[in-house]
C-alpha cells in the first residue's frame, strides 16, 4: 500500500513523496504534484507484483531454512522450555521438507502438499501444531523482518481434530475408581506417589508442574501452591487443600529443595511413571493416564458448580480472556476452590 507524504519547502512550495513497500522491498520517489506521486506508486506496485525480481526483494534472497534458523536462534529462546523443545522438533521437519525453497516460492500450495504428507505420519492435532509452528516463523518474517509481504500459512486450512479426551475417575459407590486408586497409591513402594497424586487431583496440576515443584513454591500460610514450570510458560497460583497441606508439612524444610526429589539426583524430580502404572494395575483401572487426574479435578469442580472463570483460573487455560480481566481470585478464594475438590474426594 502506497503512502504519500506532503512536504512544504522554506519558500512555501509543496513536494510529494510516494513510499511503497511490497515483498520485503521499500522504495520512494518525490514529485511536484500529488497526482504524479500517486500514479507512479500505483504503476510501480503493479510492476513489483508482476515481476518481483525487479525489486531485489528479501523474499528472493532468503530460503525457508534461513528463516527457520533465524527464528530458532533469535526468537525461540524467549519461549518456555517445553515450547522450545516442541517447536524445534517441528521446525526441523519443515526445514528438511521445504528448507531449500526461497521464501518467494513458499506459497499455500506447497504448504498444503506438505501438510497432506505430514498427516499420514502423525495425528490431525499434531499436524496442526506443526502448521502453527511454521506459521509463527512466517508471520515473524513478514511483520518483524520484512522478508515477505504476508504470511502464506494464513490461507492453509487446518485439519479437523477429534474431541478431546474426557476420562476421569468415577467416585460413586463403595469401591469407586477413585477409592481404589488412592488406596493403591497409599501403599505404593514410592514414598511420594500418594502425595503427588493427591496434589494433582486437588489442584488440576499437570504431572510436570506437580513434580517440578520446590518448597519455595508452597505457602502454608495462605494455603497456595505456585506452578512455575507450566505448559504455556506463565506462572499460576492455585489453592492447597488442608488435607494435602497436612500430608506435606511433615517433610517441610527436610532434605532437598524439591517436593519430590529423585533418589539418584535430589536436584531433579523423581520419575513416578512406573509407580503410577503399578498402582493402576493394582486398582484394576484401565485406560487412564496421569494427565487424566487433571481431567478428574476439572470434572469434580464442574460437578461442584465451579464457574467457568474458576475452572480457567485453576487449570491455567487462556480461554475466557475477557472473564479473566474481571476475575481476581484471592489466595483465600482459590484455597476454597481447591478444598471443594478435596471434600468431594473425602480422603485424609
Amino acid at each position: 500500500m502506497a503512502r504519500i507524504i506532503e512536504r512544504v519547502s522554506a519558500k512555501g512550495g509543496k513536494r510529494y513523496t510516494a513510499q511503497i513497500r511490497t515483498l520485503g522491498h521499500s522504495e520512494s520517489k518525490t514529485f511536484s504534484t500529488k497526482t504524479a506521486a500517486k500514479q507512479w506508486a500505483a504503476k510501480r506496485e503493479v510492476e513489483l507484483r508482476e515481476k518481483p525480481h525487479l525489486a531485489g526483494s528479501e523474499a528472493h534472497k532468503h530460503t525457508l531454512a534461513a528463516a527457520i534458523d533465524r527464528y530458532i536462534r533469535d526468537e525461540l529462546p524467549s519461549r518456555s522450555a517445553s515450547q522450545q523443545r516442541n517447536q524445534t522438533q517441528q521446525l526441523r521437519w519443515w526445514r528438511d521438507r521445504l528448507g531449500h525453497l526461497l521464501l518467494i516460492h513458499v506459497q499455500p500450495p506447497a504448504l498444503a502438499e506438505a501438510r497432506d504428507a505430514l498427516k499420514g505420519e502423525v495425528s490431525p492435532a499434531t499436524t496442526n501444531r506443526y502448521l502453527a509452528a511454521l506459521g509463527i516463523v512466517l508471520s515473524t518474517a513478514a511483520k518483524d523482518w520484512f522478508w515477505i509481504e504476508a504470511n502464506p500459512m494464513a490461507t492453509v486450512s487446518r485439519l479437523k481434530e477429534p474431541k478431546g479426551r474426557t476420562r476421569f475417575l468415577d467416585d460413586s459407590g463403595e469401591l469407586s475408581e477413585l477409592d481404589r486408586l488412592l488406596d493403591a497409591c497409599r501403599v505404593s513402594e514410592s514414598p511420594f506417589l500418594y502425595e503427588a497424586v493427591m496434589l494433582s487431583l486437588t489442584t488440576g496440576g499437570r504431572q510436570q508442574e506437580v513434580l517440578g515443584l520446590q518448597w519455595r513454591d508452597v505457602d502454608f500460610e495462605t494455603r497456595t501452591v505456585t506452578f512455575r514450570r507450566t505448559k504455556n510458560g506463565e506462572t499460576r497460583t492455585v489453592g492447597l487443600s488442608p488435607e494435602v497441606a497436612d500430608l506435606l508439612k511433615p517433610r517441610r524444610g527436610v532434605g532437598a529443595a524439591m517436593l519430590f526429589p529423585s533418589p539418584h539426583d535430589p536436584s531433579r524430580p523423581i520419575d513416578l511413571r512406573s509407580a503410577f502404572e503399578t498402582a493402576l494395575r493394582r486398582a484394576g483401572i484401565q485406560d487412564f493416564r496421569w494427565h487424566d487426574l487433571r481431567h478428574t479435578a476439572a470434572s469434580y469442580l464442574a460437578m461442584e458448580d465451579a464457574s467457568a472463570v474458576e475452572l480457567a483460573g485453576v487449570l491455567g487455560h487462556k480461554t475466557l480472556a475477557m472473564a479473566h480481566r474481571y476475575a481476581h481470585l484471592s489466595p483465600g478464594h482459590v484455597a476454597q476452590v481447591s478444598t471443594r475438590i478435596a471434600d468431594r474426594i473425602k480422603r485424609p
